[in-house]
């Protein structure tokens, strides 16, 4: 069963929430689009890290995808 989301960006973790990893993808696509490699890197990692915890297979294979197209 998946985690639920939390609403509370101030609650401890909140970091972990299905909704945090769709944040960091968008955030990943805009690094990349202003050449920042290393940037997007990271968040489109911490987003498939959070697509774990949650058990979400949506932002899965978003992250998945991603790190395919960032080479990573």
């Amino acid at each position: 069963m998946p985690r639920p989301i939390a609403v509370d960006p101030g609650e401890p973790g909140a970091r972990r929430a299905e909704w945090v990893g769709d944040y960091l993808v968008h955030l990943g696509l805009a690094h990349a689009a202003a050449g920042e490699r290393d940037e997007a890197g990271a968040a489109v990692i911490e987003a498939g890290s959070i697509a774990e915890f949650t058990q979400s297979t949506r932002l899965a294979r978003r992250a998945a995808e991603l790190k395919r197209r960032f080479g990573l």
